[in-house]
């Protein structure tokens, strides 16, 4: 699809194929790009202020004959007065059209302000959360009980959440502040609610899920106890642990855990186990297969996923849907295969091929940003879309569900995107898989939150 500037408007006229850069709001049509059937939108959006438009060839309809081109456009000698008392007309003539436009235009302004409410929900319950995380590491580390009793209160809460279908979608929907570089509590919040999601898809029980969540929320504990490497960025100072050390901090997380009697035992073995891998490459034991617990299989993916999409290097971040089909076509091969193929399905079956924060490019050339999941049509998830020239508070919500000529042609990483589209759209790593980088970025997403 090629769309050409249309530098002179008397040369619209039926059968272009068209696209309208304005405000949404601007114009009373339901899609910025569409071919123009009747004299009534050719007046319509001749008389749209300040508009940018532009046609494409190749989808609009060739004219017969030239001798047409005076009944299928606009005259050239229309002047304002003229066109605005057209548009009166033509609002006369088709009440019912007008109103049905408007109507939809209202429902989609609601929808978007009941989305920005339900954001602020969320985010209030994930930092609280995340605050609560961050105190129960540091009991744990310090070897009080009364942490592992608030992991549990919290990973039961959690859980509650979770055996709602449509909570445990909008739970992926929230970020973190920081990266890695932070502190592991980010991480391993994520990690925790994203193993929860995929191990209900798995069919665990309620007392597996608990002792998964525990395990995974508790995975990377050990590093707590490794030295730092203190690095020097522009963005200031930097910790990292000691890479050298690192295979280390499975043991060490192990260790502290079997101090608390009251940790589940199959969740101190995923912590241990981890970082195995299923062909025998991973540590600290370089267990197989059949010698990894199911639990540690599914934490290993997961940690896997929340890592490429947070590389230590921004640059070489991928988004969730690149990390997705990294895992899912590197581990086809059962002779190499590192993660289980059925936890990776799983988990796909989960967050769907388009997660939360994944920018998408439309076929018709427009960009959105996913903020929810259909799981009956994972290829059709809901968008806030970018509309040239609309504010923020005037964001378009559109479910590709109920637009049966949309769909996703690629997904897009936010540094490629124009600066006005990335700007518009906020990228703030929507999902709990993805960090964000400035607190101020924290994208609120809907949420009816138990939490």
């Amino acid at each position: 699809m090629a769309f050409i500037p249309l530098t002179n408007f008397d040369d619209l006229r039926i059968g272009l194929y068209v696209k309208l850069e304005c405000s949404w709001w601007r114009h009373p049509f339901t899609k910025s790009t569409f071919k123009i059937h009747s004299r009534k939108e050719l007046v319509t959006i001749r008389g749209i202020k300040n508009l940018k438009a532009y046609y494409d060839p190749d989808l609009s309809d060739p004219l017969i004959d030239d001798t047409l081109e005076d009944d299928l456009s606009l005259p050239t000698d229309t002047n304002q007065d003229e066109i605005d008392e057209l548009l009166e007309d033509v609002e006369i003539e088709t009440p019912e059209d007008e109103k049905a436009i408007t109507k939809e235009k209202e429902e989609r302004r609601r929808k978007f302000h009941e989305h920005r409410q339900q954001f602020k929900k969320v985010e209030n319950a994930y930092w609280r959360i995340l605050g609560e995380s961050k105190d129960i590491f540091k009991g744990v580390s310090e070897g009080k009980a009364k942490g592992v009793k608030q992991a549990g209160v919290m990973v039961s809460n959690l859980g509650a959440v979770l055996e709602d279908l449509n909570s445990s979608m909008t739970l992926m929907d929230v970020v973190s502040s920081h990266g890695m570089s932070k502190g592991i509590s980010y991480h391993a919040l994520n990690v925790c609610i994203l193993s929860m999601i995929t191990g209900r898809t798995l069919g665990l029980s309620k007392d597996q899920l608990n002792a998964l969540a525990l395990a995974a929320l508790f995975h990377d504990i050990g590093q707590r106890f490794l030295p730092v490497k203190v690095k020097f960025e522009g963005s200031g100072i930097m910790t990292q642990v000691d890479p050298q050390t690192l295979p280390l901090h499975p043991a060490q997380g192990g260790e502290l855990l079997q101090t608390f009697p009251e940790f589940p035992e199959e969740s101190i073995e995923a912590v241990f186990q981890h970082h195995e891998r299923l062909d025998g490459s991973g540590y600290p034991l370089g267990l197989k297969d059949d010698d990894i617990s199911f639990l540690a299989k599914i934490i290993m993916v997961i940690d896997e996923f929340d890592d490429l999409c947070n590389a230590s290097n921004p640059l070489l971040s991928m988004t969730p849907h690149e990390a997705l089909s990294r895992l899912f076509k590197t581990n086809q091969d059962s002779s190499t295969r590192k993660f289980s193929i059925e936890i990776i399905l799983a988990m796909i079956q989960s967050i769907s091929l388009f997660p939360p924060g994944t920018i998408v490019e439309l076929n018709d050339g427009s960009y959105g940003i996913v903020t929810s999941i259909n799981m009956k049509a994972p290829t059709k998830p809901l968008l806030l879309l970018y509309v040239a020239d609309s504010s923020k508070h005037e964001a378009v919500l559109v479910d590709l569900a109920d637009e049966p000529t949309l769909f996703i042609t690629k997904t897009i990483r936010p540094k490629d995107l124009p600066p006005k589209v990335l700007e518009h759209l906020s990228p703030r790593r929507m999902a709990i898989f993805v960090h964000a980088k400035k607190k101020s970025e924290l994208v609120q997403v809907h949420l009816k939150s138990k939490v």
